[in-house]
């Protein structure tokens, strides 16, 4: 190792990661190898890693989970108020009520700067999950709209509709804890080193055996397949049956392979834990079905967290109290234009139903195949034999009339939405148009109807969006752009987005890393959307349409006019031909009775 000092740096989010990377490498004194995890990952990471390694470099409340059980010694890079400052600035350019909300390494820095500013911010603190989440339901309710927070209730934030801004770290911070860890690895060498020594002799141990307490913690483990940290996280799902039952067995399947587990619990010992045997099947797993897949709640949940859906949160929010006060497993069919947030919107309901410990079967039926559609409907092992389970059959629209029918035929009669809970999305047409399927479905099967509004009717939203993807993808990309210029902005709202919160959060992101300096300009923003344009098309009333319905009397464009000035005054000149008949004018014009609706209130504005 030539004297470096071997460091393990756990980020907990993608930006803090970016930056250990590049400072690593103006080290001569050190070699660095840096992963992104959250506490409970970061932990079983470092369990698995930490052998090869001298120094564990972490963050805040990740770095006092990791401390607690490993052996090597654990940095701190902390919080500064720099830190606090930066990231309350970043939340006031929101012009939004917000608050601060984390651990005690968080609210202890942010309470001083805000008693010493004199700034009117609450903070709050948290020790657990459970009580962030009872916080943020209260902020919701009391008008709050955003947040400074830590890495723990990140995510949730963003499934109550609060916009969540997550405390990043400066390199000055990553420096004083990387110098820290240098000097202390100078003084603890020969503990590491005969530590290393006992850990080599377990890790060589031929038999495969994994030791959990009852909290899940891992104990001991002499298994070593890639997918270690998975595998006991699957088996802590089971700690409460063997607990149960003293022993018992049982299968687990990760990938292609599946494993049979024996567990043995013992309760003698000072403090009871529970004994897995580890032996792998030899009979293989037929490979995904494609456009057939599953997953689980611990998966729909990590997805969360890099998720950008700001709006549609009512929708959200109404499914999730209705799925919690009913134990009736009512199909739901979500309707909505591209990129409004189906999918998420079905991984919400699944997360929050009783159902919710059990697989969910994820059917894309743009993306079935002649034999994925004949394992679907004919064969044995079909998502529809099965019993208690989550099934979300996305863009029915997209099968033909006949796959169409033949799904309805197979559901009812095998009563597939009785056994299990059923899920379907479907895209809704820019006109407002719904397809026939949703009507068949919904009066068939009783479905509750969902309909997802697109991102052009929350404009009054989008500099709280803006600011909220801002910060994600300074996490991500180790970026510190500020906020907008005004023109910006304005350019932001008052665009269409065809394309919805997909488009948007692609603008967005070109934008933040084409910018030059704190805050992105107009013309950026005004090249990204000609680009789009260019693109994708326009997507706004024509003259040539007007022309072509009215014979084109009675109005004029105007050159000195914006584009949303010209779609304005066209669709009150319809409007006015059609004697005020909403609907003939809608249909006139090609758009939907809604986004008339909204050039009719902005000219009332």
């Amino acid at each position: 190792m030539s004297g470096k000092v071997r460091v393990l740096g756990v980020a907990p989010y993608e930006g803090l990661a970016s930056m250990m990377q590049q400072y690593a490498r103006k080290r001569t004194d050190i070699e660095m190898t840096v992963i992104t995890a959250n506490m409970e990952k970061g932990m079983d990471e470092v369990r698995q890693m930490y052998t090869d390694f001298d120094i564990v470099i972490s963050r805040a409340n990740t770095a006092r989970v990791i401390r607690q059980e490993c052996p090597r010694t654990v940095i701190d890079i902390g919080i500064g108020y720099y830190d606090v400052l930066r990231c309350i600035k970043l939340a006031e350019s929101a012009h939004s009520r917000f608050a601060i909300v984390g651990f005690r390494t968080l609210t202890a820095v942010a309470q001083t700067i805000c008693d010493l500013l004199r700034m009117p911010v609450d903070v709050f603190s948290i020790t657990t999950s459970q009580e962030a989440k009872a916080i943020l339901n209260d902020l919701k309710r009391s008008g709050y709209s955003a947040i400074i927070c830590d890495a723990l209730p990140y995510s949730y934030a963003k499934i109550v509709g609060i916009t969540p801004y997550l405390l990043t770290s400066s390199e000055e911070s990553l420096e004083a804890a990387i110098d820290q860890a240098v000097y202390l690895y100078q003084q603890n060498q020969r503990m590491f080193s005969e530590t290393d020594m006992l850990k080599e002799m377990i890790s060589s141990s031929s038999n495969q055996y994994i030791v959990l307490n009852l909290d899940g913690k891992c104990l001991f483990s002499t298994w070593h397949e890639p997918q270690q940290k998975e595998f006991t996280g699957r088996l802590g799902e089971e700690l409460r049956q063997c607990r149960t039952e003293k022993k018992r067995s049982f299968f687990v399947t990760l990938g292609q392979q599946m494993y049979s587990v024996f567990s043995t619990y013992i309760d003698y010992a000072e403090k009871p834990y529970v004994i897995f045997r580890i032996i792998p099947c030899t009979i293989p797993l037929e490979h995904s079905k494609y456009g057939i897949a599953v997953t689980d709640k611990r998966t729909v949940m990590q997805g969360f967290i890099d998720r950008f859906i700001y709006n549609n949160t009512d929708n959200v929010n109404t499914l999730v109290e209705n799925a919690a006060k009913t134990n009736i497993r009512s199909s739901l069919m979500i309707v909505g234009e591209t990129g409004t947030g189906k999918d998420h919107m079905a991984n919400v309901y699944y997360v929050e139903n009783e159902l919710c410990n059990n697989p969910m079967f994820v059917i894309n039926c743009s993306l079935l195949n002649e034999k994925s559609w004949r394992f679907l409907t004919n064969s044995y092992n079909s998502p529809f034999t099965d019993n208690n389970n989550t099934i979300y059959i996305s863009n029915i629209d997209r099968l033909s009339q006949e796959q169409q029918k033949n799904l309805l035929s197979i559901i009812i009669d095998t009563n597939v939405h009785i056994r299990n809970r059923l899920v379907f999305s479907c895209t809704q047409r820019e006109d407002g148009s719904i397809p026939h399927v949703v009507k068949q479905f919904s009066n068939s099967l009783g479905c509750i109807l969902v309909t997802m509004r697109p991102l052009r009717e929350f404009r009054k939203d989008i500099p709280s969006m803006a600011g909220m993807y801002l910060n994600m993808v300074n996490q991500s990309a180790g970026k510190v752009v500020s906020g907008f210029e005004d023109g910006a902005m304005k350019l932001l709202q008052d665009y269409y987005y065809p394309h919805n919160n997909i488009q948007f959060k692609r603008i967005l992101k070109e934008a933040v890393m084409s910018a030059q300096g704190f805050y992105i300009s107009e013309e950026t923003i005004r090249e990204i959307l000609e680009h789009e344009d260019n693109l994708y098309g326009q997507h706004k009333c024509s003259v040539e349409a007007v022309e072509e319905n009215t014979g084109g009397a009675g109005f004029f464009v105007e050159e000195d006019q914006t584009m949303e000035e010209m779609n304005r005054r066209l669709v009150l000149h319809i409007l006015e031909k059609c004697g005020g008949n909403q609907t003939a004018a809608a249909k006139k014009l090609g758009i939907g009775r809604t986004t008339l609706w909204r050039y009719i209130r902005n000219k009332a504005d």
